[in-house]
């Protein structure tokens, strides 16, 4: 029998996922299982978002689209980055979609890092397991930079200028984080980016997915940082905020990878579903009371969700 490949023998996994298929298959059992295993809401997507995928099928949206996406979705998804994130000039042809937000961290290791050079990413630690299998599977040196329960889960700066050297090509920042759900504030933000500042050569992957479920602040983005915006790679999509994980629904957007992606994209996936698409297209555009953050309001003897008393934004 031919051996399987080294790199493929060392590949990492996402546990959540193992655990998954075993409590899918305990369940066939007709075990009741209370599954705590995977990182999705437990609710449906909006009825609006299901409508729009109904519309899709049988309208005939069954093909191929181009790599980067239908244009109706890019178009949305470029005022949808940058609305969020301070008003950010990201352009249509700046943003591509893909079958979700997970393929783009491999396409960005790819995209900044040579095989084999000796190319260092730093990502954060505990972190999203996928960060470090990429970094293995594609040649890179995985850097961590470790974060502390006493600063809520975020990293030293002084930590971070330590680890960063002339073969770092690659920083990796999740928040919200996931698993921890600390936030990086606006003015560690500020001060990471005053430190790249030294340092031209490395591009920023901003792992921004959990991006609408901050409570108790707005959420600012690294690519607001004055100097950013072209050197980050902005990376979201449906799964968290309109609960459409099984979808497969990612944009990531950046001015000078974006081409790079598309070509990564018709390397391996060809294309998101266009049915996916067309559901984002509709989340995005289409009225957003289900994924407004609720209000932690704190009554004597009572704790209180209530949904904010504002109009929900435009898409």
């Amino acid at each position: 029998m031919p051996d399987i490949s080294q790199r493929a023998n060392k590949l990492g996994t996402e546990n959540a996922f193992v655990v998954l298929a075993e409590v899918t298959a305990l369940a066939r059992q007709g075990k009741d299982i209370i599954s705590f295993c995977i990182g999705q809401p437990d609710f449906p997507a909006p009825e609006n978002v299901q409508e729009a995928a109904i519309r899709a099928i049988r309208s005939g949206k069954h093909g191929y689209t181009p790599s980067a996406g239908i244009d109706e979705l890019r178009e949305a998804a470029a005022r949808y980055l940058g609305a969020r994130r301070g008003g950010l000039p990201i352009r249509p042809e700046d943003v591509v979609a893909g079958a979700g937000a997970k393929p783009f961290i491999a396409y960005a290791i790819l995209s900044t890092t040579d095989y084999g050079a000796g190319d260092e990413v730093i990502y954060p630690n505990p972190g999203f397991p996928i960060y470090e299998s990429q970094i293995i599977a594609n040649g890179a040196k995985p850097v961590p930079i470790h974060l502390h329960e006493a600063k809520d889960f975020s990293f030293d700066i002084n930590e971070l200028e330590k680890l960063i050297s002339n073969k770092t090509k690659l920083l990796i920042l999740n928040y919200p984080h996931n698993p921890t759900g600390g936030c990086l504030s606006k003015a560690e933000l500020l001060e990471i980016g005053e430190l790249l500042e030294k340092h031209p050569q490395i591009w920023v992957y901003a792992d921004e997915i959990y991006s609408r479920l901050v409570y108790g602040s707005d959420f600012f983005s690294i690519a607001q940082v004055p100097g950013m915006y072209e050197r980050t790679i902005i990376s979201d999509g449906a799964s968290k905020t309109w609960a459409m994980t099984g979808w497969r629904l990612g944009f990531t957007a950046n001015p000078k990878l974006a081409p790079v992606f598309t070509r990564w994209i018709t390397n391996t996936e060809s294309c998101a579903s266009q049915i996916s698409q067309w559901a984002a297209v509709e989340a995005i555009n289409g009225p957003q009371q289900a994924a407004q953050v609720p209000v932690l309001a704190l009554e004597p003897g009572l704790l209180q969700l209530r949904q904010p008393a504002q109009s929900p934004e435009p898409g």
